[in-house]
């Protein structure tokens, strides 16, 4: 294989909110419209957060935790000259 002709670097960063002391992610957004808590045991289910999300946001603090989930992607991308068909 021949090396890449350029390569880029990627990152998310996102969060999910737990009960503290427990496995219980959220899986709403709860706000002043929506005040009931949704939970799931299930991490793959939880809802990701971004930063601005917590500007509305409307849960206990003291009983949740924030969990900072990073993401980094590397793309590469490779040419190389193929012959034209006729």
């Amino acid at each position: 294989m021949t090396k890449p002709t350029k390569t880029d670097a990627y990152e998310k960063i996102y969060f999910l909110i737990k009960r503290k002391g427990l496995d219980l992610f959220i899986t709403n957004r709860p706000n002043k419209n929506i005040e009931e808590v949704e939970y799931t045991d299930n991490k793959s289910k939880a809802r990701r957060f971004d930063e601005n999300d917590f500007e509305i946001l409307d849960i206990d603090k003291t009983v949740h935790e924030k969990v900072e989930i990073t993401k980094k992607y590397t793309v590469a991308t490779f040419e190389s000259v193929v012959p034209l068909d006729d």
